[in-house]
Order: C-alpha cells, then structure tokens, then sequence
C-alpha cells in the first residue's frame, strides 16, 4: 500500500501544478480528479473539460518503481488510451505523465508514438528531487485527496525547494500540453471510420484452469467418464484424486467435486479433451508438477523430518551438506518406504519442505519467492550480480530451477551454499514454534502453490491455441509490430503482438480469470489499434495495415459484459468462446 500512498502523493503534486496552468488560462475547463467517465471503463487520473463526462484533454498519471513490469503496464496504457480516444466524441487529445521512471527506454518511445505528448519528469534532471522530496514527506502528508493538495500548497509558501520543483513541472507541462502530434488526428480519424458489431453475451468458462488440472489424472479416459457422470470405481484412480480435492468418495465410487474440471469437460468435446490432454505428455516441466500432485503427500514427510532435525538444519554448513546429498540421491535422508507409492520426489524436497514453510509463515502464497531467495543470496556476498540473470545460475531454466529438479547442471556449488546460510537463517529466526505449526497445514499450502502459483499458471499450455490448432490445422503463430511501435522504430520484441493469421482474419486467445479480465481488456484494447493498422515511414501516416480484414478475439475466463463491450468498441470485430469454435470458423474471411 505504501507504493499506492506515494503515488496519490504524486498525483496531488500534479494537482497543484494544473490548478496554477488553469489560473494561467493554459487551458479552459475544469480539473477532474479520478472521475469516472459516462460509458467508460477506464477511470483517468485526470481530466479537464466542461464537465466530467467530456473532456478534452485527459492526463494518465504513472509512478513506475520497477522495469520488470513495464511492459505489462506500458500495454495498460497504450489499452486505455485507445479506449478513452474510441468512447470520446470528440477525441480528447492524452498525455502520459510519469514520475519516478525506470520504465524501459524501448517502451518509452512506443508511447512516446502513441501518446498526444508525453512527459517523463523522473528523467529530468529535477526528477530525482522530486523523488526525495515525496518519499521524505509522503507520510507527513494527510491521507484525504482535498487535504493532501492543500497541504502541499502550503508547503509551497515555507519550502522553497518544494516551490522550485513545482514551478519546474508546470513549465515542462505547459509545454507538454500545447505541442499535440497532429499524426495521431488522422489515426483516430481513421479508426472512427471503423464499424463496430455489439458484443455477445459473457459467460464464464474455465478451459484453462479446469484443463490444466485434468493433466494431474494419469488415465485420460477414466477421468472422462469420471467428469461425465459415469461409475468410476475407487480403485480404479489413485487416492491423490481426493487429497487433491477433485472428486470424493461415496458408496457408489468416485463422485467429482472439482467446478472448474466440470465446466471445463462440459464445455469441451471428448475429441478435444483428449487432444489437450496428450498435448502435453512430453512436456518435461508440466509432467513435474503433475508427479509432484500426484504424490503430493511426500511434503508430509518431509515436514516431518524438518521438524525432527530442526535443530541441526539451522546449521548453515550442515543444511548445505545435507541439500548436497539429496541432489544425489533423494532418499539420501529418509527410506524410500517412506514416500508414497516407493515414489521419491524429484526435486531437491529438503529445499523445498523449508521454502514452503517460510513461504507459510507470511501468510501470502507469494510471501517469498525465488527471485527473492537469489536476491539475498547475493546480498550475502555468494556469487555476483550477474548469477541473477545468467541463464546457468538464478536467471533461466538451465540453473536453479533444474538443480532443484536434481539434473546435471552448471549451477554453483558456491550459490547453494549461500542458498543453506539464507535458510538456515531464516529457520533460525522464525523459531522451533512457528516452523511446527507452519508444518501442521503444510500439505494444503503445498497443493494449492503448485495448482495455482505453477501448474495453471504455465505459459507453454494454451489450451485455447491448441483448440484453434486442432479445428484450423497448420493454423501459424505470426508476430506483427504493431503501428505505434513501427513509429517508434523499434527492434527486437518490444511492440510485438504474437497472434494466428488464417485468410485476412487475424485471431488472438486468452484465458483470465478472477481479478485480472479487467487488466487484459486494457492491454487487448491497444492491441486491436495496433495490429489494425501500420505506420507507413513514406507517407508519415497511419493506414490500414495490407491483408488484414478483421480482428477476432478467442476468451475464456471470468470476463464481464463491461470487458467484452470494451474489447468490442476497441476494435475486436468479433468475439467467441471455446464452445463456439465452428462459428469462429465461420467467421473467418
């Protein structure tokens, strides 16, 4: 929340600034300050016009404290300003103002192309004063919009720093403000053209997660008669499936449980569910996780040992010997007997019984993670800087994560030693007490951080792509640059939107669910505008983009009626869900 905190900070600094350009007369209307727009989803920071409802010039306000997740929220941004420009008549001219940059300089210049001006105050010489000052008084500062903006003027009277800085960002402002890009005009004059179909109905489906987890059963068919109602005795599917929670037991066999599993098989065609399911039967990493469900159980002895050797594996140099030994051997420590079905794990399990719990003990399922671990690994003096983004050490699948699953890897011994001193320290610190109740409901965390934080989560099952490959076959992955990245004149992967192409209909796919359909509406309305149409270098013009006709979106998830009328005024010609995949046949041109 303190990240929220400064960046309300930053918006009541800008505040203060339009509130001196209106008394300037730099522009006429009033300021809007997190005012919902009729008929739009998007909530701009603010907006000046007669009223609320009509602006004629909107400002997206960014505090970006980390470039991992630039690019998601460049798209975000590049989402609502082609929502805001095609549910606006007449178009407001947007302008992205961001403090406190790291944003990466590629994304910088891709909405540096899409925006009606953009100002990027963090790289500005005064960007880092201004950056001191907020968080020096941040939470001196009342919590109250209102009150925070009257605080800060008048602190303007008594702190001349404060009073050079603001005059700065309305210099820099001003000027933003009235040196609008007139080749943007004819791009949303272009797009005005457009026709636009009503949305169809939302429902929700869950092909994704529901699949995603049918991969756990080890018979295709028997859990397809389990999930379409017929007898499945108890023996004839392992007891994983109840410890899992996808089916019970009753006196007439297997009953299922499982929602997600249910819609999903409900959805679906046989002939699809099986074409799915072996779809993954040589992917070396899904198969990992689904081992690992199926003798979930194995954490429950692991957590036992953890807690008979407490004790000692709060040594440093003893903890490293012993994760040493398990890359080995896994039974290294305890009888094979032990494990379910004589079935050992397949990872380093001693690493991952204390991950799981310190993990356990913040109470959040992303308490503490891997990047994390390698972070304070380094911080410890174990290796160098570069471990965290070598492919062979923290940074890519050839070092830890496939130490972890005991393969011959590159990843040194020094950096696993570091790993033990983290650890063991941190046992140390939580205590005996904690780590043993941590312990006690470890099996449920366990399942549910392998289902949710991996197993539905994993980018290479797109079940939605595979449906489109199975109906449309040889259907080709294609990646276009979209029109404001061709602009920008940018290389590489930064702009690009990988998508099907069959004819002159271009597809996309998506699963999202729970609270996350909102933000892809966002990231997929910039998308349309920008595979839709091309920068043409010649002319210094936006046109219609050669040999694509119409833009088709393929959903599943939790998606509201609001998201789809949004996707659909952004320019998504038509929308289908996974049951519908004949009519988007059809559909194709």
């Amino acid at each position: 929340m303190a990240g929220e905190r400064i960046g309300k900070t930053y918006e009541a600094i800008l505040k203060v600034v339009l509130d001196n350009l209106k008394l300037q007369k730099t522009f006429t209307g009033n300021v809007y300050w997190n005012e919902s727009i009729d008929g739009v989803s998007v909530e701009p920071d603010f907006t000046i016009g007669k009223d609320k409802d009509h602006p004629s010039i909107v400002l997206m306000v960014t505090h970006s404290g980390s470039s991992k997740n630039s690019d998601m929220k460049t798209w975000r941004n590049l989402g609502e300003l082609c929502e805001l420009k095609g549910a606006i008549t007449p178009s407001p001219q947007i302008f992205n103002i961001v403090f406190d940059t790291t944003i990466k300089e590629d994304l910088k210049k891709l909405q540096a192309a899409a925006f009606d001006g953009q100002l990027l105050i963090g790289d500005l010489v005064y960007g880092q004063e201004i950056s001191e000052w907020v968080d020096a008084n941040e939470s001196l500062l009342p919590v109250d919009q209102g009150e925070k903006v009257s605080a800060i003027q008048n602190n303007i009277k008594t702190d001349t720093i404060l009073k050079m800085l603001i005059s700065k960002i309305k210099n820099d402002l001003k000027n933003c403000l009235l040196q609008p890009k007139d080749d943007l005009k004819q791009l949303w004059l272009l797009d005005s053209q457009r026709p636009s179909s009503p949305a169809p109905k939302a429902k929700e489906t869950y092909i994704r997660r529901g699949m995603s987890k049918f991969l756990v059963f080890e018979d295709c068919d028997i859990a397809l008669n389990l999930f379409r109602g017929k007898k499945v005795k108890h023996s004839e599917i392992g007891s994983y499936i109840t410890t899992l929670g996808f089916a019970k037991k009753t006196l007439n066999g297997l009953c299922p449980t499982d929602e997600e599993i249910l819609s999903a098989v409900k959805m679906l065609k046989d002939d699809e569910i099986k074409f799915l399911y072996h779809s993954m039967d040589n992917n070396e990493t899904i198969q990992g996780y689904v081992e690992q469900l199926r003798n979930s159980t194995n954490i429950v002895v692991a957590a036992k040992y953890l807690c008979d050797e407490y004790d000692s594996l709060c040594n440093a140099q003893v903890l490293y010997k012993r994760l040493i030994q398990l890359h080995d051997d896994p039974n290294a420590l305890v009888s094979s007997k032990l494990f379910s079905s004589n079935h050992p794990p397949a990872d380093v399990w001693l690493f991952t019984i204390i991950f799981e719990v310190i993990k356990a003990s913040t109470g959040q399922s992303n308490g503490y993670g891997y990047a994390q671990l390698a972070n304070d690994v380094i911080e410890r003096g174990y290796g160098t800087p570069v471990d965290l983004s070598s492919a062979n050490q923290f940074g890519g699948g050839f070092g830890f994560s496939a130490w972890l699953l005991r393969k011959e890897t590159l990843f040194k011994k020094e950096l696993v030693d570091g790993i033990a001193h983290v650890l063991s320290t941190k046992l140390t610190q939580l205590g005996k007490s904690i780590v043993l109740e941590c312990c006690q409901d470890i099996l449920n965390a366990y399942i549910h951080n392998l289902i949710e934080a991996k197993l539905c989560t994993y980018k290479d099952f797109e079940p939605l792509f595979l449906i489109l490959q199975k109906s449309i076959p040889k259907i080709p992955h294609v990646h276009y640059r979209t029109c404001f990245a061709e602009k920008a004149g940018l290389n590489g992967r930064s702009g690009v939107t990988t998508v099907a192409l069959v004819g002159n209909t271009i597809i996309n796919w998506q699963s999202s669910y729970e609270g996350h359909p909102a933000d892809k509406t966002k990231e997929l309305s910039g998308r349309a505008v920008g595979l839709r149409y091309t920068w043409d270098e010649k002319t210094k013009k936006f046109k219609k983009r050669p040999g694509v006709e119409k833009l088709i979106l393929f959903l599943d998830g939790t998606w509201k009626q609001k998201h789809l009328h949004a996707l659909v005024q952004a320019g998504w010609d038509e929308i289908f869900y996974p049951d519908e995949i004949d009519k988007l046949k059809n559909a194709i041109i």
